[in-house]
């Protein structure tokens, strides 16, 4: 199949010109964020932010990392037991975890990730994305669109995004799910 890499511009330029109209803040956050500047902390509450959120919408994960994290840590409110014990692992672990993260080369860093607990070959991305490591997560919105205008590789497909447009990655990444989780029927359309 053809790559539609004219179309898939025109998209972008409709998903982003949405997504900064409504969603602007999560787009500054994520052309700011670094790896360089990532700490220990922030590494762990991304690391949190990434279990909880696997499998959940965003308004439920949410609500439930602001439980555990209200007034200290309390991973008891998590009721889903494999992610409460990679929570509470990570709590215990996570420094040793980021400092053996910054000690790895570029290269090797997003595949580290999937060893850590309640991490795999998708979340992986999402945890890299959120630390400041410049990939896209092939979720199911961003695979649809990867085969609707010829992409089988969803890092191909955000990188020719980012090149055309001076834009990280990850930002490429954040207004394509972003403008397809709000639009639900069209992410639906494209699986047919």
């Amino acid at each position: 199949m053809l790559q539609d890499e004219a179309g898939l511009m025109q998209f972008y330029t409709e998903a982003s010109g949405y997504c900064i109209e409504n969603f602007e803040n999560e787009i500054e956050w994520a052309r700011k964020i670094k790896f360089e500047a990532t700490t220990a902390d922030r590494f762990f509450s991304e690391y949190v932010w990434t279990v909880l959120s696997s499998g959940f919408k965003v308004s439920i994960a949410e609500k439930i990392i602001t439980r555990v994290f209200t007034n200290g840590f309390h991973p008891e409110v998590i009721n889903h037991r494999l992610k409460r014990k990679a929570v509470e692992q990570g709590f215990n672990d996570s420094q040793r975890w980021f400092t053996r993260l910054k000690e790895l080369p570029n290269d090797k860093r997003v595949d580290y990730l999937e060893s850590l607990p309640h991490i795999g070959p998708v979340t992986k991305y999402h945890l890299a994305r959120n630390i400041g490591l410049d990939f896209a997560k092939p979720d199911v919105h961003l695979v649809r669109l990867g085969k609707r205008f010829g992409f089988s590789d969803i890092q191909q497909m955000c990188g020719f995004i980012a090149e055309k447009t001076h834009e990280r990655i990850g930002v490429v990444d954040l207004v394509l799910w972003r403008y397809m989780s709000e639009h639900q029927n069209l992410s639906r359309a494209l699986a047919k």
